[in-house]
């Protein structure tokens, strides 16, 4: 089985994220990143004049960099014991590391099964009920299209308690 590789790089406003076969990064990555620096030394003038709009409705992200953390760790750092605090530290990690501003119940529990020793069944059959207490008690958001969403005030509480840790 091939190995699997993550990378991520910055390149003033161009952002390359890749994940799949390793095999790429040996052969590949240095071509990608050439191109990516030609791109940018060409418009780079033009880039910096037009800086790409912010939308200053939703709160900011902290730079991925920040919170480049597993579901694992965000609930390690979280102290989530119950079905609901895994949860929440599932949407943290969306929101932080993924940079969902939302997301799906798929989603959620997709990202939950990376968290092998917190994810089992109960977690599963349960997520419609952890869900529904988290919104009640304000912590998530259910938006219109049935997605899901951190709640302003728990987003503040989380980002503080993952920068203080």
């Amino acid at each position: 089985m091939a190995e699997k590789a993550k990378i991520r790089l910055h390149i003033d406003q161009f952002q390359i994220e890749y994940e799949g076969n390793g095999s790429f990064l040996e052969k590949d990555i240095f071509n990608m990143v050439e191109k990516v620096m030609g791109i940018h030394a060409k418009y780079a003038t033009a880039l910096s004049s037009n800086p790409p709009s912010v939308n200053t409705k939703s709160s900011p992200t902290p730079p991925a960099d920040e919170f480049d953390l597993s579901v694992a760790t965000i609930a390690e750092r979280l102290d989530a014991k119950t079905g609901p605090d895994v949860v929440l530290a599932t949407a943290a990690y969306l929101t932080f590391s993924q940079s969902e501003t939302k997301f799906s119940r798929d989603n959620i529990r997709g990202a939950m099964k990376s968290d092998v020793s917190r994810y089992d069944a109960n977690v599963s059959k349960n997520l419609s009920q952890y869900l529904r207490s988290l919104v009640k008690d304000k912590c998530l958001n259910n938006l219109a299209d049935g997605s899901y969403a951190l709640s302003a005030s728990k987003r503040k509480e989380i980002e503080s308690a993952l920068k203080n840790t």
